[in-house]
């Protein structure tokens, strides 16, 4: 486990948790800011090297920022209030363009010039989007799971959708499901897999009937929440749920990370992950290591924002089988 702590000042600092990103070209971190509407890239001492965008509703400024990724010097940073991702030169931080967009973003990959984005659209009533970057097409495909069609508030809720993509396949998770769906590239569902509880809440089959009988916020704390996944360079898959614990007016969780064999029949469920109890986290996997983004409160009552790595060995694990 390694942990790096960020160096925030007076003027320069995270306000609010978003997004969690990596940059391949040079191992920094990139965080979006919900609060203060900019991306903060973190060099890998911790220092906030560079900020793109800022508050507002004009080119390269955000009302309500969500996900992002890059592509050589492009950073694609998502503004979700207006559909569409501002295109900054990551070494610059100068505005380049605009792209639109339709649908709830919760997760994208990027394999070569193809973006493989994870959003429920509603509109075409699917979970995964493929976007050429180079032609600016995009194809929607993957249906949402019925509950997703029947149920507004398990839709609204639990409305992230997270996709892992191989040469030829696609593993496609729902925040509201314990399932995870395999399709081949064209679309076509191929195989169902339900992971394990041992000591997560999970989903309740239930969970369409009984959300609606709940009160805000009775209703996030209902199942646990699929928030992350991915995949290590052998095949194998990593997944982190989180069990939200409300308490008041604050929110915090409880997670578990589990870990799917390659051949997607036997799974290593529910290993604890310690997380701050001052504020829910961020995750990120790269290869085999998971990487927590966090904040607590000092002593002296500072929030202090941290990654942590965390070097996922399934050694010792206690494998148990999958339903299919």
């Amino acid at each position: 486990m390694s942990r790096l702590v960020l160096q925030e000042s007076d003027s320069l600092f995270l306000s609010s948790l978003g997004d969690f990103g990596f940059e391949p070209a040079d191992g920094s971190f990139y965080v979006t800011d919900q609060f203060a509407g900019r991306l903060l890239q973190i060099d890998r001492s911790g220092r906030i090297a560079r900020t793109f965008g800022r508050k507002g509703t004009g080119p390269g400024e955000f009302a309500q920022i969500n996900l992002m990724f890059s592509r050589g010097n492009e950073l694609f940073v998502n503004e979700g209030r207006q559909s569409v991702f501002h295109v900054f030169d990551r070494r610059t931080g100068q505005v380049q363009g605009g792209r639109r967009h339709e649908g709830i973003f919760r997760d994208v990959r990027l394999v070569g010039n193809t973006a493989w984005l994870g959003m429920q659209n509603s509109t075409h009533g699917t979970a995964v989007a493929r976007w050429d970057l180079d032609s600016d097409s995009v194809r929607y495909m993957i249906p949402l799971p019925r509950e997703y069609r029947e149920s507004q508030p398990l839709a609204g809720i639990y409305s992230s959708v997270f996709v892992v993509p191989w040469a030829d396949t696609l593993l496609v998770g729902y925040a509201g499901s314990d399932d995870l769906h395999l399709a081949t590239q064209g679309g076509t569902l191929v195989d169902t897999v339900s992971l394990p509880i041992r000591a997560r809440r999970g989903v309740p089959d239930d969970i369409v009937k009984r959300l609606p009988k709940l009160q805000w916020p009775e209703m996030i704390a209902s199942a646990s929440a699929l928030f992350g996944l991915g995949r290590f360079a052998d095949g194998r898959v990593a997944a982190v749920h989180l069990d939200q614990v409300v308490n008041g007016s604050s929110f915090t969780a409880d997670g578990f990370v589990s870990v799917l064999s390659a051949d997607r029949r036997r799974a290593c469920v529910d290993g604890a992950l310690p997380l701050s109890k001052d504020t829910s986290p961020r995750v990120l996997f790269r290869g085999d290591t998971l990487f927590v983004l966090q904040q607590r409160l000092t002593e002296d009552e500072r929030a202090e924002t941290s990654i942590t790595g965390f070097l996922l060995n399934t050694d010792r694990c206690r494998w148990l089988p999958v339903d299919r």
